[in-house]
């Protein structure tokens, strides 16, 4: 989720003999399963979820995984998933989205659900997509991005509502350029939105359908990484740093020079990845105040995607490690 939720995200104490430090909490190679380059991951009571495809795009061999923050066995939630890019986990649930090419040519992205323990997997909502990018949660819905086939640029891109219980999706807001990242609150759902190859945006609109409302007209990278707390919008500004901004649009304060590969907030700090071995980036993990302030580096390990609860921050390294360092 894109949202910190700290009631949600709430465990009791430590790991029992947690030395502190990075750790290892899960591990996967190739002899135990195909999908272990880990594409997205979440946190909920005690546990750690995370998406992972086999090498090549498309490929019907993804799976959904569970780990227990302590580490241990790992549990598989599904398999044979065609391309799972994210995930989240709400309630006795854990929800992801496939992209769906499976190297036919035909896209058809999924929303799926399964019992966090494992069990059947229940189809929430699908269509013809080239890409079912990012989505999001609150009780009652889930808000989907993802952009229909279609030739030129920007492609046909929607957002989408659908019924947490099962039923038809219902469409917020008609294309705009290519919606990548997504959040809601109790009134908005925010989005970063590619509108064409140079410029990307903030954009809202109300939760049940209705205009966009632009709050950031430019300025925003490409990867359109974008998150939310109770009163601020985060994400990655070009020349690459991280911005935040009231949910208005209002009130633009620079937090930390930051190139980033994944982003999430716990309402105290601002945690994001780094590494880009073409373009010269290390990997690390670092982290800043929400506030502003010195940027710390925790980690040298970098990674794809991150998740925090109140304890601990997770991260996957893009290949087959799942990390755990004390917040």
């Amino acid at each position: 989720m894109s949202t910190w939720d700290a009631v949600a995200c709430a465990c009791a104490t430590a790991c029992p003999g947690d030395p502190g430090g990075q750790a290892t909490i899960a591990s996967l190679d190739a002899t135990m399963t195909p999908a272990v380059f880990s594409t997205a991951i979440a946190a909920r009571a005690g546990y750690v979820y995370w998406t992972a495809q086999p090498a090549g795009f498309g490929s019907a061999q993804g799976a959904v995984f569970r780990v227990s923050r302590c580490g241990g066995g790992v549990t598989t939630i599904a398999t044979n998933q065609t391309g799972p890019s994210s995930i989240a986990v709400y309630d006795s649930y854990v929800y992801w989205g496939t992209n769906g090419n499976a190297n036919t040519g035909t896209s058809i992205g999924q929303l799926q659900r399964a019992p966090v323990a494992g069990g059947p997997a229940t189809t929430l909502a699908t269509g013809v997509a080239e890409l079912s990018v990012q989505f999001t949660l609150d009780a009652h819905y889930a808000y989907s991005t993802g952009f229909q086939s279609s030739t030129g640029f920007p492609s046909n891109t929607d957002v989408w509502r659908a019924p947490l219980a099962g039923g038809p999706e219902t469409m917020l807001s008609p294309d705009l350029g290519n919606y990548k990242d997504i959040a809601v609150d109790e009134t908005e759902v925010f989005l970063s939105a590619q509108m064409n190859t140079f410029l990307s945006q903030i954009v809202s609109a109300p939760i049940g359908g209705g205009p966009v409302t632009v709050l950031v007209p430019s300025g925003v990278d490409v990867s359109d990484l974008m998150v939310i707390d109770s009163h601020h919008i985060y994400y990655q500004a070009d020349p690459p740093t991280l911005m935040r901004v009231d949910k208005d649009g209002t009130g633009a304060l620079a937090l930390a020079p930051a190139e980033m590969n994944a982003l999430a907030v716990d309402g105290q700090y601002a945690y994001w990845l780094e590494g880009n071995g073409t373009a010269g980036i290390a990997g690390a993990l670092k982290r800043v105040s929400t506030n502003g302030g010195a940027t710390t580096t925790v980690s040298q390990s970098g990674g794809v995607a991150i998740a925090l609860d109140d304890t601990y921050v997770y991260w996957a390294s893009g290949q087959n490690e799942i990390y755990r360092l004390p917040k």
